[in-house]
């Protein structure tokens, strides 16, 4: 199985700017397939969505970005 929290901390270690954070969206599409992936856009905010969240019995939410 592939290390996927190694790899984001090697690829992605900051995640503030928005071209960081585009790269990160745009890795996490690639990885698991746009099929099951999309980016709902609101006002200036951007959230990833894995899955049909109208079916879900439970949902996870966690930010992408790091601190400061």
């Amino acid at each position: 199985m592939k290390n996927y929290l190694s790899e984001i901390n090697q690829s992605f270690p900051i995640r503030r700017k928005e071209e960081e954070k585009k790269k990160f969206r745009d890795y996490v599409c690639t990885e698991l397939g746009i099929e099951r992936v999309c980016v709902e856009k609101i006002d200036s905010h951007n959230n990833i969505i894995i899955g049909d969240i109208n079916k879900s019995r439970i949902i996870f939410t966690a930010h992408y970005d790091t601190p400061a």
